[in-house]
């Protein structure tokens, strides 16, 4: 009987060890079903970053393609603007060669003027001495003539000489009256040279004039190409720098993708190989479950035989059944305490692991509520009583709105760089707008004290960060201002300006 007893007794502990193995199970069941869950999300939050890096990706390359087609159109008009320069500056030339020609004509014809108006008074000067000895001769002749012809006459020994005398008288006369006339003639034919030259000085000095003319339009002409054409080069210096920016920027998010890629790869073979483990505890779970109900048929017939052993035992003896019977019944009464003892051990160990599992989950609540109070109030504050919290209250307002490049305005479009300043311009705070100057404002810190308001800072991007990984910026112009995490592996700075 007490051999009956003990075996009793031993199926209740290998009942009860049984139960515990389950709730084992069980636990290590639900724990891992929560890892699995964890790292899918994780591996769904990877995905979700590389298709966003990647469609930042296109939106740059298209950005790439719009600049290098502007500088394509820009390329085509410069030629066209050099060619127009080109040809106003060689009809400036042609234009200044002819002034300078006719500027010769004009002075050549001012010298030949002066040299004809010195001809002229001297064959004026000329003409009076003359005429005035002509008046002298033909005076004396005339006045004294009588004389004259007498001393002619009576000195004459001939009629021959007389009359000899007489014509040499007229000839000489005669030569007077010549040379006087071809002074005359001297003196018009000059005047009229002068005239000629006068019309033809005026004639050069109009054409002069107007070649003056043609060349201050001229070079207005050309001065107006030569500003078109340095703004042709202006901006393509301009869109030739914003494409090797955004090609620098496209050659880091390749590379990017790349780690993403690579690491979700990781991942995805970790959670295969996690998998596989799952389903063989899964198996073992299974054979546990088989060798459970194998021990309970075994344990339910030892239970049977002995039963029937008892009954066995009481027919033997009716002096011992009711002393068997006692012992049967608090044998049992045991047995069903042990019994309600092992369901009550069970449902506590149930109870436990998921209090465990709960208060687990509700410790990581606190963690990392706490930490986040920490962070919070750790969080740096200026002078003015700004904290880090103030500032990524305010910027998160204008999550969803568009991605403008060049841009600064919080609310109809903004960059990243824009972003930022704007937002700290709210707070009374000037920093430049441009990402790689932002790098080098306020204090620099390290990613692993980054707190609340500090910029985050990639190679031309910049953004403000939030706590937690997360971070608040401008992406892009597909996306806009968004909340993405925190890439470390691009991270070139953190920088804290509230001090």
């Amino acid at each position: 009987m007490n051999n009956d007893v003990h075996k009793k007794y031993g199926s209740a502990s290998r009942h009860k060890l049984i139960v515990r193995i389950v709730a084992i199970v069980l636990a290590v069941v639900f724990v891992l079903m929560l890892a699995s869950q964890i790292f899918l999300y994780a591996l769904a939050e990877d995905t979700t970053d590389i298709d966003a890096l990647k469609a930042r990706q296109e939106s740059l390359q298209a950005q790439a393609e719009e600049y290098q087609a502007q500088l394509d159109a820009l390329a085509e008009e410069q030629a066209s603007a050099v060619e127009e320069y080109q040809l106003l500056e060689e009809q400036n030339q042609v234009l200044a060669n002819q002034i300078d020609a006719t500027t010769a004509l004009v002075e050549s014809c001012e010298e030949q003027i002066e040299t004809t108006a010195q001809e002229l008074a001297q064959a004026e000067s000329d003409y009076e001495d003359y005429y005035e000895l002509y008046c002298q001769r033909a005076s004396q002749m005339e006045q004294g003539g009588s004389v004259t012809l007498w001393e002619a006459v009576f000195t004459s020994s001939s009629v021959t000489e007389l009359l000899t005398a007489l014509e040499d008288m007229n000839t000489i006369l005669q030569y007077d009256n010549d040379i006087l006339q071809q002074m005359t003639d001297l003196e018009a034919e000059i005047t009229e040279k002068q005239a000629s030259l006068t019309e033809a000085k005026e004639e050069q000095e109009e054409v002069l004039s107007q070649l003056q003319t043609e060349q201050e339009q001229m070079q207005a002409n050309e001065d107006q190409a030569a500003a078109v054409l340095a703004e042709i080069e202006d901006n393509m210096d301009l869109y030739a720098q914003q494409l090797e920016t955004v090609t620098v920027e496209c050659s880091d998010l390749e590379a990017d993708i790349l780690e993403a890629e690579t690491l979700a790869a990781q991942k995805a073979a970790e959670e295969a190989a996690r998998q596989a483990e799952q389903e063989a505890r899964e198996a073992a779970e299974r054979e546990a479950a088989a060798a459970v109900a194998a021990a309970e048929a075994e344990a339910a017939d030892e239970a049977d035989a002995d039963a029937s052993a008892q009954a066995d035992a009481e027919e033997e003896s009716s002096a011992q059944e009711a002393e068997t019977g006692e012992e049967t019944s608090s044998a049992d009464s045991s047995a069903d305490a042990e019994d309600d003892s092992e369901e009550e051990v069970t449902s506590n160990l149930l109870t436990s692991s998921n209090s465990s599992s709960s208060s687990s989950s509700s410790s990581s609540s606190s963690n990392a509520s706490s930490d986040s109070s920490s962070s919070n109030s750790s969080s740096s504050s200026s002078s003015s009583g700004v904290t880090g919290s103030d500032v990524v209250a305010y910027a998160v307002q204008f999550v969803g709105n568009p991605y403008v490049w060049g841009g600064t305005s919080l609310t109809n479009g903004c960059d990243c760089s824009g972003f930022v300043v704007s937002v700290y311009a709210h707070f009374g705070y000037s920093l430049p707008h441009f990402s790689g100057s932002l790098r080098y404002c306020g204090t620099g810190v390290s990613y692993s004290e980054a707190q609340p308001g500090d910029i985050i800072c990639y190679d031309g991007h910049v953004g403000i960060y939030m706590g937690g990984g997360q971070m608040v910026n401008a992406f892009d112009t597909e996306h806009g201002i968004i909340i993405c995490a925190v890439n470390t592996s691009r991270l070139v700075a953190v920088r804290r300006i509230l001090t």
